[in-house]
């Protein structure tokens, strides 16, 4: 595996629920760390704020997936919590009825490129610091790395 630059997998290969597929990736890195190859985990098909946080936390360090297209990503800085709104839903937060598909598709599309700059601005903070609040849902994202210690902990691969 030293000969490749990234390792791949598709979101769906790793497993049927969140919590499997990141006890994969924990898995997978322990063994290319092992192993010492030092090429990045790039998860295909996982670009949604949930699962980039949730896969990140387990050790992948790459994403991609068309979420981005399909959806707005929002982030509720009152709560701390990010998610994601079906695209034509939008103009419903924004508040413009008048808004054409073509228009709020275009702002979407920016919006979220922008908010994807940022989340890995805050995925950076947080690797530097340890501090979850730096993430979306920090509470969930905390409890789920402890669930993901705990099954890991009772040799739960």
């Amino acid at each position: 595996m030293r000969s490749f630059d990234i390792i791949g997998v598709t979101e769906k290969e790793l497993g049927t629920s969140p919590l499997e597929r990141m006890k994969r990736i924990v898995k997978l890195r322990s063994a290319l760390d092992e192993a010492q190859v030092r090429a990045p985990i790039h998860v295909f098909g996982a670009l949604d704020p949930a699962s980039i946080c949730l896969y990140y936390l387990a050790g992948a360090e790459m994403f991609d997936g068309l979420t981005w297209l399909r959806y707005a990503f929002v982030r509720d800085r009152d709560r701390n919590k990010d998610h994601c709104v079906y695209i034509h839903s939008y103009s419903v937060i924004e508040e413009d009825l008048r808004l054409t598909d073509s228009k709020l598709r275009l702002r979407v599309l920016a919006q979220n490129y922008y908010y994807l700059e940022q989340l890995q601005n805050r995925l950076r903070d947080f690797h530097a610091t340890g501090d979850f609040t730096k993430l979306p849902h920090p509470d969930f994202l905390r409890n789920a790395c402890d669930s993901l210690e705990g099954e890991l902990a009772r040799g739960g691969y």
